[in-house]
């Protein structure tokens, strides 16, 4: 049975369904490779990286602080300046919600998006920023993939292409899935 759980709702409690699982239900993202690890290394990454630019104490297995150094020598390499940290974005018209890691008043000069991975590139991060970036306009579109070595990688996406691939994809979705309580289920 196929199922997704509900992720955002509107303000009035309409399920919203979310940029990544519309490109799941797109066939865009291999879940294969997302194990129950990988999942738990990717929350704490991602919480550990708020905690650190909040200046709060941390706490994070060994074999994953490769990861906070690589964020900390991002900061200290690109210097981006944050307008907000974890920003939900939704689009009642839509029907589509997301989170972005950060939004930048500053990167590289200019204004953007910024996701961290704690995995390696795939085809479907520059539309998932393009996503976030029809749902949150902003300006460029970054990924910095943190790596357990301690080194990152940053990749813009910049592919106009993106943003009618994501309509489609989202057009796609919504004749796919239907709302059954708190999941969206298949349409037989």
């Amino acid at each position: 049975m196929f199922s997704l759980p509900v992720r955002y709702r509107s303000e009035t409690g309409t399920p919203l369904i979310s940029v990544t699982q519309v490109l799941g239900v797109a066939g865009k993202i291999e879940d294969r490779w997302f194990t129950p690890e990988s999942a738990e290394r990717g929350s704490c990454v991602h919480a550990m990286t708020e905690r650190f630019d909040q200046g709060l104490p941390l706490t994070m297995p060994d074999e994953w602080a490769g990861y906070l150094d690589a964020y900390a020598t991002f900061l200290a390499i690109v210097r981006p300046v944050y307008a907000g940290s974890e920003v939900s974005v939704v689009s009642n018209e839509l029907g589509l919600a997301g989170r972005i890691d950060r939004v930048c008043s500053s990167i590289f000069g200019a204004p953007g998006l910024l996701d961290f991975k704690t995995g390696e590139p795939q085809p479907w991060h520059g539309q998932q920023l393009s996503f976030y970036n029809l749902l949150k306009p902003t300006g460029a579109r970054w990924a910095c993939y943190l790596r357990a070595d301690g080194k990152y990688r940053l990749r813009q996406y910049d592919d106009p292409a993106d943003h009618r691939q994501n309509m489609f994809d989202l057009a796609h979705a919504r004749g796919t899935v239907t709302i059954d309580g708190d999941y969206w289920v298949k349409i037989v």
